[in-house]
């Protein structure tokens, strides 16, 4: 119950948006960020969904193949990669192309990495990298994986007792 107590919270956190470090200065990133994990089983439907939305709620499609917001001149972002990386078993950082990322039960910090387009007080025009973090977020499973090779063995016991009772 805590830790469904914790994700609640969490998540609420996220649907107000949030303020991120870039590069040693303060930067709001200009869309808010929403988390949302599918609990289930970890090979089949165990999922951390990430979503940009604007301020009016309207998601930020990206492409997959750009990595690039599908809408440019309206969500100027580009080299969008969802970053993910399972904490609690110490895995290296991972990143995806796609919001929707495949996971194991454990305990995650995710994020998006991002390059949004600025102007400088001279008038020019750059690039800055947001990077945002998000960490705790859990990933439970509600039931046990069973191998191929148990469940092989299941099987064939199974028959084996039934064919011995006909």
């Amino acid at each position: 119950m805590k830790a469904h107590l914790r994700y609640l919270l969490l998540a609420s956190f996220f649907l107000l948006g949030a303020l991120f470090v870039v590069q040693g200065q303060d930067l709001a990133f200009p869309y808010n960020i929403q988390i949302q994990t599918v609990i289930g089983h970890c090979y089949d439907d165990c999922q951390i969904i990430i979503t940009m939305t604007d301020d009016e709620g309207n998601t930020i499609a990206v492409n997959p193949q750009t990595h690039n917001a599908a809408d440019l001149a309206t969500y100027p972002l580009y080299n969008i990669q969802y970053f993910y990386r399972n904490t609690s078993d110490g895995t290296a950082l991972r990143y995806d192309s796609v919001n929707t990322i495949q996971v194991t039960n454990g305990v995650y910090c995710i994020g998006i990495k991002a390059y949004v387009p600025i102007t400088l007080s001279d008038g020019s025009s750059d690039f800055v990298m947001v990077d945002t973090s998000v960490c705790d977020v859990e990933v439970a499973t509600t039931y046990e994986h069973l191998e191929a090779s148990v469940l092989s063995m299941i099987a064939r016991d199974s028959w084996t007792e039934w064919y011995e009772d006909t």
